[in-house]
């Protein structure tokens, strides 16, 4: 026997002998939902690999597992309490489909992928043996008004995963967004947050299956923008005309969606060793997009040329989409080395922006952070108490003066429940104008992923906050209803109608209300709650009330039931992602877009103000000669 063949014999029969891969191990972690009386026991596990952003989604998901359970169960002569238990497998640990299985004492019904209501059902009818159970309830979530009030988008579980459906308020039209086809992963199909509505109420943004899905009223169309290879783990509409949408991956890459183009521009492709971290905040002309990355570039200009290059930390990333320009602003000797920012509003002028900080040790903070060419850090407030972000209001006592002038700017914040002005160029005044009756704070439960209580994991160590409805009146903020978005709930400053007011204060307080959206109308001031009925299932209930009405006059409408009984026109989802373009030839076409804009809008102020000239001199000319006409002929 040569001596290559011995060599290959004694391989073999040392083969068995190596040392096996160890398979990936489950990391349980564990959340169990309690709600009124004895609810059934939910029980999540996600394999190790599987923690990549997706964590809302897959609660929302089983949240609304749980709520169909417990409207469902228990039935009657089964003796025990409900077990649900749930298995996600990531990325990294395989491709093993998502389990789920219902236990009742000895008894077990195992459900197989694709997943729906009905098959729930089925497996608890099949535990409850001849027990009639109810019928499934509707599950909705998440309601989001358009700014003008007119159309409502909300996530829905009716069949199944989550859906996104847009139904307009004073009319029975409703749309129903389709999802990827049921044979695809659980994964691909769920929805990650709410839907959010471009600043003109006429686009929705939400994210579907790590991939940003845009529909458009106008084209009555959906599509998917992102490519797969771009999992979306944040997004944020710009105010600007031309409306793009910066985006970013769980691993920090960054991107804009150009709409109008209908292309993908990777940014990231032109930002050597850069890793944008949490939220993405546009200025007010839409011309600027501020996040926070690590990082090791100080400036670069995207058109070309050598980048300003240090040691790579954390730093407040500037990227200018006019100048085609990219200034980073280093944290590391400043308080947010080592604290998290809770929110953020820019300046309307565009020169500084003002964040609340959270520090471990040093509690709460507000800071001025300019954005010019001294990038000074500067502390306004110092508090243990959270802080929360309102906007700006403006004070000018003269009826003819600029409202963005230095002197009648406040911002205004909410702390310790009251609302309080700080003068930028006097910090060390704060002013509480507001009268009890002027503010009101409802608390609201946690949202639709809320009730659980987390285990000590490094993923989500705390429960889920209860949310905030803060109704301001609009003494304070010249007479114009608006409304924000804050971290733990919604701030809203309209008239304060006391028929809403009481309805709002009914619905938190009995009906267990967990999100509410408020549109101020020209007509009618509309709120939209989804509140648990039954045995925990969720339903949108619309409020209305008139300010020709009285106060007491506010009805609510179960706006679930009205859906029940409508057929909503499918709307197709569109899979092919945007063409991708070149990043530099990307930012270029947004950069000459502002040009133009500028331009058109330039040339329409000036034919509109050579039309009201022409009229109003036309109407000079004919009321002088008017009086010409009746004077007395002269003999």
């Amino acid at each position: 026997m040569s001596r290559g063949a011995v060599l290959l014999t004694l391989a073999l029969l040392l083969l068995p002998l190596r040392p096996a891969i160890p398979a990936p191990v489950a990391q349980p972690f564990t959340y169990h939902w309690q709600t009124a009386g004895r609810p059934p026991r939910v029980r999540l596990q996600w394999r190790e690999g599987s923690l990549n952003g997706d964590e809302h989604a897959f609660l929302n998901q089983m949240g609304h597992w749980q709520r169909v359970a417990a409207s469902l169960w228990p039935a009657r002569g089964v003796p025990g309490p409900l077990d649900l238990e749930a298995t996600f497998y990531g990325a990294g640990a395989g491709s093993d489909p998502p389990r789920l299985r219902a236990r009742v004492g000895s008894r077990t019904a195992l459900l197989a992928a694709p997943y729906s209501d009905g098959a729930l059902r089925h497996a608890l009818q099949r535990l409850a043996g001849d027990t009639r159970l109810l019928p499934l309830p509707p599950d909705d979530a998440l309601p989001r008004f358009s700014d003008d009030g007119e159309w409502l988008a909300f996530v829905t579980w009716r069949g199944g995963t989550a859906e996104v459906w847009v139904g307009r308020r004073r009319s029975p039209g409703l749309l129903r967004i389709s999802t990827p086809a049921p044979r695809d992963s659980l994964t691909d199909r769920l929805i990650t947050g709410a839907p959010v509505w471009a600043p003109d109420g006429r686009l929705l943004a939400y994210i579907l299956g790590r991939r940003l899905c845009i529909f458009s009223l106008d084209d009555r169309a959906a599509h998917l923008a992102t490519t797969p290879d771009f999992p979306v783990a944040a997004f944020a509409w710009s105010p600007g005309l031309t409306q793009p949408i910066a985006v970013r991956s769980p691993d920090g890459r960054l991107g804009i969606v150009d709409l109008l183009e209908r292309r993908f521009v990777p940014v990231f492709r032109l930002l050597p060793e850069t890793k944008a971290l949490g939220q993405l905040w546009w200025s007010p002309s839409g011309k600027r997009l501020l996040f926070r990355a690590r990082t090791q570039l100080g400036g670069m200009d995207l058109r070309g040329g050598p980048p300003l290059r240090s040691q790579a930390e954390e730093r407040l990333v500037l990227l200018d989409l006019n100048r085609q320009y990219l200034e980073a602003i280093s944290v590391e000797d400043t308080p947010l080395k080592d604290g998290q920012i809770t929110g953020l509003v820019w300046d309307p002028r565009e020169t500084a922006v003002y964040a609340t900080v959270q520090r471990p040790e040093a509690g709460h903070a507000l800071w001025r952070i300019s954005v010019g060419d001294d990038g000074t850090v500067q502390q306004l407030v110092q508090s243990p108490k959270p802080i929360l972000l309102l906007g700006w209001r403006s004070f000018s006592r003269s009826r003819v003066s600029d409202p963005l002038a230095p002197g009648s700017l406040r911002l205004a914040f909410l702390l310790e429940d009251q609302v309080v002005l700080v003068n930028p160029q006097e910090p060390e005044r704060l002013s509480r104008p507001y009268s009890p009756t002027e503010t009101m704070i409802l608390r609201l439960r946690p949202g639709p992923a809320g009730g659980y209580q987390g285990g000590d994991e490094a993923v989500i160590t705390q429960p889920e906050p209860g949310q905030h409805l803060y109704l301001e009146s609009v003494a304070h903020t010249n007479g114009q209803p608006a409304r924000r978005r804050l971290e733990s709930g919604l701030h809203v400053a309209l008239p304060l109608n006391a028929g809403l007011v009481q309805a709002l204060q009914h619905l938190a307080h009995r009906d267990a209300a967990v999100d509410v959206d408020v549109a101020p109308g020209m007509d009618a001031v509309s709120g939209v709650a989804m509140e648990s009925a039954g045995g925990g299932a969720a339903r949108l209930v619309l409020l209305e009330t008139r300010p020709d009405a009285l106060p007491a006059e506010a009805q609510a409408r179960d706006y679930s039931a009205e859906i029940n009984q409508r057929q909503p026109d499918l709307i197709t989802l569109d899979l092919h992602p945007f063409a991708e373009i070149d990043p530099r030839a990307g930012m270029a076409a947004l950069a000459k877009r502002f040009e133009s804009w500028n331009w058109e809008r330039g040339l329409v102020t000036l034919l509109v103000l050579a039309l009201i000239g022409g009229t109003l001199w036309l109407l000079r000319r004919w009321v002088s000669r008017k009086p010409a006409e009746r004077l007395p002929q002269m003999r």
